[in-house]
């Protein structure tokens, strides 16, 4: 902690050329201790886990993060041992409780190339990571059931918070990411998840949102048909 502070001292001390220039300096510095002396799958971590904390459309908790990107807690954990001076991390005793940036300036940082240099996170891949992640979460919960308890029963409380998080923030990633690329994924989720899902969204109290999300993905999929195989352009319009 005392060398935390230093560091913020010695470089909100120095002259700056911008605005954000001393935070962009602390920013590399933290991320430099992070990745120092980790090896190829622990460098992935890092950045898969700052994916999911920094371009979610809202925070998740640890066991919420560890679901939607398929890690083992104990890994995400590892991964933002050394981030705490730029996320907060809630304590183990208080696992539901949503990890979260500190400041904007980190995601100015982050997503901006110039700024972040080897550290960039890029957004629309990013976006693209948990928008896979998301429908790979969904296909897995619901996948070769015939019925699902929580959905019959309309229990609201059995609804994870990964699982709530996929089905209303997944056409969101997938519409920023400009994920053409993966009209498989989409053509997939409606055949075979599309009234779960809005079931799920109505137990959620969400079904406006559903609707919603399906006029966002009825306009992206106009802007973007010319980009679409013939046959994926036609069948995401008729939805």
């Amino acid at each position: 902690m005392p060398q935390r502070l230093s560091d913020v001292v010695n470089f909100t001390s120095e002259t700056s050329f911008g605005v954000t220039q001393p935070l962009d300096g602390l920013y590399k510095r933290i991320l430099d201790t992070a990745y120092e002396s980790t090896n190829p799958r622990e460098r992935s971590d890092i950045g898969m886990v700052l994916q999911a904390v920094v371009y979610v459309y809202n925070p998740l908790s640890m066991s919420a993060i560890s679901v939607l990107v398929q890690m083992p807690i104990g890994r995400v954990h590892a991964a933002l041992a050394f981030l705490h001076s730029l996320i907060y991390i809630p304590s183990p005793q208080h696992p539901a409780k949503h990890i979260s940036i500190f400041h904007a300036s980190f995601y100015d940082f982050i997503s901006n190339e110039n700024m972040s240099s080897e550290h960039h996170l890029d957004p629309c891949i990013s976006h693209k990571s948990l928008v896979l992640q998301c429908l790979s979460l969904i296909d897995k919960e619901w996948s070769g059931k015939t019925n699902v308890p929580y959905l019959v029963e309309r229990r609201c409380g059995d609804i994870s918070e990964s699982l709530s998080y996929a089905c209303s923030s997944w056409v969101l990633h997938f519409t920023y990411a400009d994920s053409t690329n993966e009209s498989a994924e989409l053509k997939h989720f409606f055949q075979t998840h599309l009234l779960r899902w809005i079931d799920c969204l109505s137990i959620l109290g969400k079904l406006g949102s559903a609707m919603e999300l399906l006029h966002i993905l009825e306009n992206w999929a106009n802007a973007n048909v010319s980009n679409l195989g013939a046959e994926d352009g036609w069948y995401l319009q008729q939805k």
